[in-house]
């Protein structure tokens, strides 16, 4: 599960209830003198003074009846919105119109009606205004509720400072596939994991017990396949992949010349599956006999309780009996078997070193191969008491048995030299063919590293004692019941029982991510094969919660996909019908832009040239334009309908009554206020006067030579609140933009940071000596890190501290597809979003699909 961490300032946010808001912050945090916080609907929000905000109080609410007054820009000193609070009977979507000086101002658009004051203004003048496929109606602010309170953008702390993603992989859609198909995603998912092996070659097999089936990871593609047995069928047939049955599969072992060994639990029994063909034979064991301990061959043989496996690279295949409590060998070639070492079925509970004649064991269920000796972790079964959570060695030369790690009966978790250091249920032990064993250490929940020969035991992930399911370096990453490992091209693989993920450990950084699975969810869908489809993918937003809503502009839609389980749904739009129409079964022509309020209500860019803002509450479906009018292209600033834009990019939402919109071509960036839809200018001159220009300096003389793309920080820490531009350089222009550039709303002052203008290069470094190539879309990840859609099929991630930049996905230079480890290959990503975990989502309008980096 993703981790939502609060930022420590959000802490010192006085009087605010951020209980109905989870991890988000529900107030203002002082950006605003006299700010107070606001719950949910907007439960009378308080008086803000004059001076940076504009005068007038508010009492009203998203879904209560009341209406704002006053409240215009918080750029106005003073006077301009200084009305007296108004109360109102519109409610809902429907709410009571904005008042300005004691005068309501109806919605206009194609004309204007005005409201008495604190009336509904739901009844003013629809447009005439036509879009392709359909007619507008209500156009401007008409009907519109007053949105006050919520969730500032970049307020949120989402995991552990100057993180990068490690892992890309497939959130929902097929790539290079368009379509509008709902229903599940693409993301894997398993139901109890149990053993894993690894053919070093970039494929992860796995024994996925609860589903009676065999799946195999491609590394280099993410795709999650099963290759043997039926899903949710147990049963013990032999046959060619998916005709074969088990029933619950448990432990692996690879075979270099091409075969899967398979502890098959239920049946007692040893399989083995051809790679090649896909062929599963039964090879060892009494079908039906779970509780026989005979020593003999191949279908003669009895076990009780199977273990791990392990293959020693020639034809000997060491099983671990459980509660045989003991080790045996079968040799591949004639499936004939020996006793290694314990009394198979003797002396239960045991714990004994000596020779392997007399030695006892009060587990055997973990086993792992190092040239000629057999390492076992002894975690003691559920019924001993007094043995166990060592670490133990069968020497297979000389005879012996000996424990080399921890002291029997003395669980505990300390890093230390041989017998001076604590296991606590160790469950898994594997060997990664460079001097180290890696134990999963069951109750601790952590992996331990033990370095041979020496046997130097340490604590390399998890939090000792901590069940959870956090990716991250050392202690900060989280595991619930480690099972299998595996070693695979360095890396090392755990099987996350409960939490129901695979887990990738880098020795080379310390780093845990979550290459597949869902936390915590059962199933046993396929990655790569589920129906859900979308078409052009532009902005995603989150609520928080494991919703996410994204614009699927080639199919006039908005969608939501449960970041859970990969299940997309209609959320708003017909599919396929290009037009703007309003109300409750509203269309939309090309959803652009996406911003959340964090109260139930989207904000999304719209029309042929993106030159309305509309308004989705979540709640009723409804939609009403509030910003512009469709077809009408301009550089005009007014309110609601009156207002004209050209190409209206990315948005922010401050938490406080005010939408940020990039006005990409009229090259500069203004301010919406959510009660009254009037619009301020905020950076730029307006009017499209400055094309092409590149000014630093104060606000508004600052000049942009594209304006469609920023992101915002209204934490507490930020003051008034920072936006970052990112100044691409529009198509047409030349020696100018290629950077990423700061707005202080504090200062009002305009600066560049990082890239040079005019340079466009794909050239990671520091400030002005890296370089864009016609960057994009950006997001801002609450921790000082700021992820940049570059031109070049790349993500480029800006440290705000150091002004250091690097690539984090893509190549530069390449486009296509490549899930896993990062960099990964992307197409077109479009606009990034930074939620919980953290987690960076990438939609890719080019391949139809949106990615998730972790």
């Amino acid at each position: 599960m993703v981790r939502r961490v609060l930022l420590a300032a959000a802490f010192g946010l006085a009087g605010c209830d951020l209980s109905y808001a989870g991890l988000y912050v529900a107030c203002d945090g002082g950006n605003f003198p006299g700010a107070t916080c606001v719950g949910p609907g907007g439960s009378t929000g308080g008086t803000t003074a004059t001076g940076t905000a504009g005068g007038g109080g508010s009492s009203t609410g998203l879904s209560t009846t009341g209406a704002s007054s006053g409240g215009g820009s918080h750029f106005t000193s003073g006077g301009t919105s200084a009305g007296n609070s108004t109360s109102g009977t519109g409610t809902g979507s429907t709410g009571a119109a904005a008042t300005t000086g004691g005068s309501t101002s109806g919605g206009t658009s194609g004309g204007s009606t005005s409201g008495s004051v604190g009336s509904s203004s739901s009844s003013s003048s629809s447009s005439g205004a036509t879009a392709t496929g359909g007619t507008s109606s209500s156009g401007g602010s008409t009907g519109a509720p007053c949105i006050e309170g919520g969730t500032p953008a970049g307020s949120v702390a989402y995991g552990v400072p100057d993180w990068s993603p490690s892992w890309l992989t497939l959130l929902a859609g097929t790539p290079d596939t368009r379509g509008s198909t709902l229903g599940a995603g693409d993301l894997p998912l398993f139901d109890e994991l149990e053993g894993l092996a690894s053919d070093g070659a970039g494929h992860l097999f796995v024994a996925d017990d609860g589903n009676d089936v065999i799946r195999e990871i491609d590394l280099a593609t993410g795709a999650v396949t099963t290759i043997a047995g039926q899903k949710g069928v147990a049963g013990s047939a032999d046959g060619i992949g998916t005709q074969a049955t088990f029933s619950g599969p448990d432990w692996l072992a690879y075979n270099p010349a091409g075969f899967l060994y398979i502890a098959d639990g239920s049946n007692a029994t040893i399989r083995q599956m051809d790679l090649s063909s896909g062929k599963v034979t039964t090879v060892a064991g009494t079908l039906g006999d779970p509780q026989g301990c005979e020593i003999g061959n191949g279908l003669s043989a009895g076990f009780d309780g199977l273990g791990a496996l392990a293959f020693d690279g020639n034809h000997t295949l060491y099983v671990a009996v459980t509660f045989c409590f003991g080790f045996v060998a079968l040799d591949t070639n004639s499936w004939n078997e020996t006793l290694v070492a314990g009394q198979f079925g003797g002396s239960p509970c045991g714990y004994q070193d000596g020779t392997t004649a007399q030695s006892a064991f009060s587990y055997a269920g973990a086993v792992a191969y190092v040239n000629g000796s057999l390492y076992t972790a002894d975690s003691s079964a559920a019924f001993c008491s007094g043995a166990g959570d060592t670490l133990r060695l069968i020497d297979l030369d000389a005879g012996t048995v000996s424990t080399v790690a921890g002291a029997a009966g003395q669980a505990g978790s300390t890093d230390a030299v041989g017998t001076a250091a604590r296991f606590n249920v160790p469950e898994a032990v594997v060997y990664d063919g460079v001097g180290n064993l890696y134990v999963g250490d069951g109750n601790n929940q952590t992996i331990r590293k033990v370095a041979l020969p020496g046997y130097g035991v340490t604590t390399v992930a998890g939090d000792v004692g901590v069940a959870g399911s956090s990716d991250g370096v050392g202690a900060t990453a989280q595991f619930d019941s480690l099972a299998g490992l595996a070693v695979g091209g360095g890396d090392l693989f755990a099987a996350d029982f409960v939490n129901q993920e695979i887990r990738e450990y880098f020795p080379d950084g310390g780093l845990v991510t979550t290459v597949a699975g869902s936390l915590g969810v059962t199933g046993s869908a396929d990655s790569n094969a589920g129906p859900a489809l979308l078409d052009k993918p532009i902005a995603s937003v989150f609520d928080g919660v494991d919703t996410l809503y994204v614009t699927d502009s080639g199919d006039h839609t908005i969608k939501a996909i449960d970041v859970q389980t990969g299940a997309v749904s209609l959320v708003s739009g017909t599919p396929g019908v290009s037009a703007i129409q309003d109300g409750a079964n509203p269309t939309f022509i090309g959803p652009n832009g996406l911003a959340y309020d964090g109260n139930g209500h989207l904000f999304v860019t719209d029309g042929n040239d993106s030159e309305v803002t509309r308004l989705l509450d979540l709640a009723s479906g409804v939609v009403t334009t509030v910003v512009g009018t469709a077809g009408q292209g301009g550089c005009a600033l007014g309110t609601g309908a009156g207002g004209e834009w050209n190409a209206q990019g990315q948005l922010a939402y401050d938490g406080n009554g005010h939408l940020y919109v990039a006005n990409t071509f009229c090259f500069d960036i203004v301010e919406v206020d959510t009660c009254s839809w009037t619009q301020t200018l905020v950076a730029g001159s307006n009017n499209g006067s400055d094309t092409c220009a590149y000014k630093d300096g104060p606000a508004l003389q600052a000049q942009f030579s594209y304006a469609g793309a920023f992101a915002a920080d209204f934490s507490a820490s930020a003051g008034a609140g920072i936006l970052y531009i990112v100044d691409s350089g529009a198509p047409f222009c030349s020696g100018v933009g290629g950077t990423v550039r700061k707005l202080d709303l504090n200062t009002m002052m305009v600066s560049t940071i990082a890239g040079s203008a005019g340079v466009t290069t794909s050239k990671d470094g520091v400030g002005a000596a890296a370089g864009f190539h016609f960057p994009g879309y950006v997001a801002y990840d609450g921790l000082g890190s700021l992820f940049i859609q570059d031109g070049d099929s790349t993500v480029r991630m800006l440290n705000l501290a150091t002004d250091a930049v690097t690539t984090v996905l893509g190549t530069h230079g390449s486009s296509g597809v490549v899930l896993g480890p990062a960099p990964g290959g992307l197409e077109q990503p479009s606009n990034l979003l930074v939620a919980p975990g953290p987690t960076l989502y990438v939609p890719d309008s080019k391949a139809a699909v949106v990615f998730m980096a972790r």
